[in-house]
């Protein structure tokens, strides 16, 4: 189609063409700036070689600017009354494939096809750790990973060490990438507008970890006991999480052991001390 579908026009058009009513539950709010679909496409290095698997591709604002410039783009919604939309609009494309799923319960791994694959999705805001944390904890092939999520989501994801959005989320997301904020997004770029500002965040996938923990399942279960009260201490927050089988005298051994007080808050705390945290506690 030549029209853009980021048309506030053509957004209005399709819905009354497809009797299509905006779903509060799904968390849809479409795009209706071109210039946002532009940087996010640059931001995330799209080229010719690239094929793209689009998470929500709701009327396809973002689709349509994907499919003209990756080699190919699948994308996966949830939503059944979006798709008759979606096949009329590209359908006729030979690079455009579309699941009708919910990729929470899809396995990529019968998508990815090459190296250069991507992940690109404007996510709904109440499912986006979820979602987040499946694509990196699986350990798709991927090569990046680009959202679309609220602005203090973003703010948590590419968070370091002491500063004060830093939490288990931020652990995750550094466990697995190189991340960074593209650019922020405000309200007026999506319709219906949702009521606070947005972030597109890109997480370019490591091959390895950055750390090594001895016990990957003990390190994950180290920074969920450590932010599941933020204002708790070290000692207590690992203590009385009922994840590890050590007493709270032995936990503050091991704490001093490795030189860490344990009245210290996991705010402090970079992926790195994490493990060898983790590291103590699984071999004891």
């Amino acid at each position: 189609m030549t029209d853009r579908v980021t048309n506030p026009k053509i957004v209005k058009e399709l819905c009354e063409r497809y009797g299509f009513r905006f779903k509060k539950g799904l968390g849809q709010n479409f795009l209706i700036d071109e210039s946002v679909v532009e940087d996010t496409i640059v931001g995330t290095g799209i080229t010719r070689n690239t094929s793209v698997i689009e998470i929500g591709p709701g009327f396809g604002s973002l689709t349509q600017s994907l499919l003209e410039a990756a080699k190919d783009v699948t994308a996966i919604e949830l939503d059944s009354n979006l798709i008759p939309v979606l096949t009329d609009l590209f359908g006729s494309a030979e690079n455009f494939h579309l699941i009708n799923a919910d990729v929470l319960k899809t396995d990529l791994n019968q998508i990815i096809q090459n190296e250069d694959t991507v992940v690109v999705a404007n996510l709904p805001y109440y499912i986006t750790t979820p979602i987040v944390s499946a694509l990196l904890e699986k350990r798709y092939p991927l090569k990046s990973i680009t959202v679309m999520v609220q602005k203090e989501v973003a703010k948590r994801m590419v968070a370091t060490c002491r500063e004060k959005d830093y939490g288990a989320l931020s652990c995750m997301v550094d466990y697995y990438t190189n991340a960074s904020i593209l650019r922020d997004v405000k309200p007026h770029c999506f319709t219906p507008q949702p009521s606070v500002d947005s972030s597109i965040v890109l997480m370019k996938l490591l091959k390895t970890p950055k750390v090594n923990p001895k016990d990957e399942a003990v390190y994950f279960k180290t920074v969920k006991a450590v932010f599941l009260q933020r204002r708790k201490t070290l000692l207590n927050g690992l203590s009385n999480s009922g994840f590890f089988s050590q007493t709270k005298e032995e936990i503050t051994s091991i704490l001093e052991e490795l030189g860490y007080s344990p009245t210290v808050r996991g705010e402090t705390l970079s992926i790195q001390d994490f493990c060898r945290i983790s590291d103590q506690l699984s071999q004891r």
